[in-house]
C-alpha cells in the first residue's frame, strides 16, 4: 500500500508481474520426470533450477475451430534457440583469445538459408551508456543435441534493428574466431513466425532461452517454461499490441529468447527494456512487430549492415546499475480481468471533460522499500492532492497501473497534465497528457559547449572531441520538450551530408540535458562537422565544430 493516497481523487491499481509458480525447465530429452523447484512471487529462477520433462500432447485443438493442429515438441523448438554473447576482445593478447563477455542472452533462428536470428535490441545494442562501442563481437552459441551445453561456434552482425520496438535481426557471418563459413556449416532449424499474437488472456505459451552466465551459474542448456498470457500493454506510437504480459519471471539470460504458442508458432520475443543482469525477464514483444525488420534484413542482402542511432538513453542516469523507469503511457479506457487491469485506447490527447486518464509504467532494478514519488502537474503547477508516494514492493521488475481521476462531473480541467516518476529522490521518467488543448511546437535551447567523444552518466562530455576518434557526440540542454514525440538528426562533414538517423522516440521529458551522435567506420578526420537536429519534423537546432 502507498504511504499516502489523496482521498478519492486518485485510485491506484498495481499489477505485479508475479512468479508463475514454476521454475524454468531444462529439456533433458527422454530421461523421465524430475522434481521441480517452485519460485516465489519475487524470486527469479536461476540456472540451478531442477529440470523436469515437458511432454506436450501430439495435437492441440484450435480455439473454437473444432479441428486439431500439429504440435511442435519442445525438443525440436529448442534446437532453434541460440545463446548470444557480446564479447570485448583483449587488445594486448598475442593470439586470438575468447575475450570478455559483457552481456549474454538468447535468440531464435528465423531463416536458415540467410542465417538470420531474431533477438532483443537492448541485448545487442552496440553502444554503451557513455556512447562508446559496447563490444567487439557477437558470438553465437549453438546446441545440436537436446539438453547439451551450447558451444560457441559462430559470429554474427546486426543487419536490422529498431530500438522503438526493442527487436533486432542478426546474420551469422563467420565461424567463431574469424574462420570462413561454408554454406552448409550453419544447420540450425528455423522456426515459423506466427501470423499474430495470442488472442486473449489465459492463452498458453512456451518460453525458451538460456539462463544467463553468472559467477554462480550452472547449466547453460536451453530451458523451457510453460506460461500463460495475463494481458497486454500498448503504446500510443505503436499500432495494436505493443507488449504481451506473462505470469513468468525468467532469468536475465532468456532475454531475446522466443515465445511460442501451444502449437509451436513464434508469437514473440522476450525483452528487457534495458539490459539488466540483476532483474528478471517477464515481458514479450509480439513477433508481428518484427515483420518490417525481417523484410529489411532480407532486402539488404548478405553485405547489408545496420548503423545504430547513437543517442542518450531514456531513464538512465547514474550508471548502468541505476533504477530504470519507462516513460509513462496514457490511455482512455481500462478493463479489469482475472489477471489484473489492462489499458486500451492508448493516446496522449484527450477531449475536454475527460473524467479520468489512465497511465502505466514499468520499473526495473528498483530495490524493495525504495520511495517512489508520482508527481502530477497541470500546466506546470504541482497538483499535491493528486500526487502520491509509496514504498516500492514489486522486486526487480514491476508494472504500475493507475489513473488520474476527479469526482467532478465536469471532468478534469483542460490543460497539460504531466506525470513525473521519482525514485529515491531522482527523476526517472515523465510524460504529458493533453486534455482539451492542442500540442505546442517544441523548442530547444543550447546552453553549453556541445561536443565531445564520450559522455558521463549525467550526460556531460566526458572526453573532448577529436579528429582521431571514430565518433562525435553533440550535447545540448533543452526545455519545452514535454510534447515532443520524435528526434531525427543529419550529420555533415565539410558541407556534405554523410549520415541521417532514423526517427528515434523522444523520452527525455520536458527539460534537461541530452546528446546525439555519429560513429564512423574509422577516424572522423579533420574539417567542419555539423549537426542538424529535427524535432517532430522541424529543424530545432543546428551546431557545428571544427576538428
Amino acid at each position: 500500500m502507498r504511504k499516502r493516497i489523496a482521498g478519492s481523487l486518485i485510485v491506484l491499481v498495481t499489477l505485479l508481474l508475479v512468479g508463475c509458480g514454476r521454475a524454468a525447465e531444462l529439456i533433458p530429452g527422454d530421461e523421465g520426470d524430475a522434481p521441480t523447484r517452485t519460485a516465489t512471487a519475487t524470486e527469479t529462477p536461476t540456472a540451478g533450477s531442477a529440470p523436469i520433462l515437458v511432454t506436450p500432447s501430439l495435437e492441440l485443438g484450435g480455439r473454437g475451430s473444432g479441428t486439431a493442429a500439429q504440435v511442435v515438441p519442445d525438443a525440436e523448438l529448442a534446437r532453434s534457440v541460440v545463446q548470444i554473447q557480446l564479447v570485448v576482445d583483449d587488445p594486448t593478447a598475442a593470439a586470438p583469445s575468447p575475450g570478455r563477455i559483457v552481456r549474454n542472452g538468447s535468440g531464435v533462428v528465423i531463416d536458415l538459408a540467410r542465417r538470420l536470428i531474431l533477438t532483443s535490441y537492448p541485448l545487442v545494442d552496440p553502444s554503451a551508456a557513455d556512447g562508446s562501442v559496447a563490444y567487439d563481437r557477437i558470438v553465437i552459441g549453438a546446441t545440436h543435441t537436446v539438453g547439451a551445453e551450447p558451444e560457441s561456434q559462430y559470429e554474427a552482425e546486426i543487419v536490422a534493428g529498431d530500438p522503438a520496438v526493442d527487436l533486432a535481426v542478426l546474420r551469422v557471418v563467420r565461424r567463431v574466431g574469424g574462420g570462413a563459413l561454408a554454406a552448409s556449416a550453419f544447420d540450425l532449424p528455423a522456426v515459423q513466425i506466427g501470423d499474430g499474437s495470442p488472442t486473449g488472456s489465459g492463452d498458453a505459451m512456451r518460453l525458451f532461452g538460456h539462463p544467463g552466465i553468472t559467477p554462480e551459474a550452472g547449466s547453460q542448456a536451453v530451458t523451457v517454461t510453460a506460461a500463460q498470457v495475463i494481458g497486454f500493454r500498448g503504446d500510443a506510437s505503436i499500432t495494436g499490441r505493443a507488449w504481451i504480459k506473462t505470469d513468468a519471471r525468467l532469468p536475465f539470460g532468456t532475454q531475446g529468447g522466443p515465445a511460442f504458442d501451444g502449437a509451436g508458432a513464434l508469437i514473440g520475443i522476450l525483452v528487457q527494456p534495458v539490459f539488466n543482469a540483476t532483474a528478471p525477464v517477464a515481458q514479450i514483444r509480439p513477433a508481428s512487430l518484427a515483420d518490417e525488420l525481417v523484410k529489411l534484413a532480407i532486402a539488404t542482402g548478405p553485405e547489408g549492415r545496420y548503423r545504430a542511432p547513437l543517442v542518450a538513453r531514456d531513464g538512465v542516469t547514474g550508471g548502468a546499475d541505476a533504477p530504470w523507469v519507462s516513460t509513462p503511457a496514457f490511455a482512455q479506457n481500462a478493463i479489469d480481468g482475472p489477471f489484473g487491469r489492462d489499458l486500451f485506447d492508448y493516446q496522449r490527447r484527450f477531449v475536454s471533460g475527460s473524467v479520468s486518464v489512465y497511465y502505466e509504467y514499468v520499473g526495473l532494478g528498483i530495490v524493495d522499500g525504495t520511495v517512489v514519488d508520482e508527481r502530477v502537474y497541470r500546466d506546470n503547477l504541482l497538483q499535491d492532492q493528486l500526487s502520491s508516494s509509496y514504498p516500492w514492493n514489486m522486486g526487480a521488475l514491476g508494472t504500475v497501473t493507475d489513473r488520474i481521476v476527479t469526482p467532478n462531473p465536469a471532468g478534469l480541467p483542460d490543460g497539460r497534465w504531466r506525470l513525473e516518476v521519482w525514485v529515491a529522490g531522482t527523476l526517472r521518467a515523465s510524460s504529458t497528457a493533453l486534455i482539451g488543448v492542442d500540442p505546442r511546437t517544441p523548442s530547444v535551447t543550447l546552453q553549453e559547449i556541445p561536443f565531445g567523444s564520450t559522455a558521463t552518466a549525467d550526460r556531460r562530455a566526458a572526453t573532448p572531441p577529436l579528429s582521431l576518434s571514430d565518433q562525435l557526440l553533440f550535447f545540448f540542454n533543452y526545455e519545452g520538450m514535454e510534447e515532443a514525440s520524435q528526434l531525427r538528426w543529419l550529420v555533415f562533414h565539410n558541407g556534405q551530408e554523410i549520415y541521417q538517423s532514423p526517427e528515434v522516440p523522444w523520452n527525455g521529458g520536458p527539460s534537461g540535458r541530452w546528446w546525439i551522435g555519429f560513429r564512423g567506420d574509422g577516424a572522423l578526420g579533420a574539417g567542419t562537422w555539423e549537426f542538424e537536429l529535427h524535432v517532430d519534423g522541424r529543424v530545432a537546432l543546428v551546431a557545428a565544430i571544427v576538428l
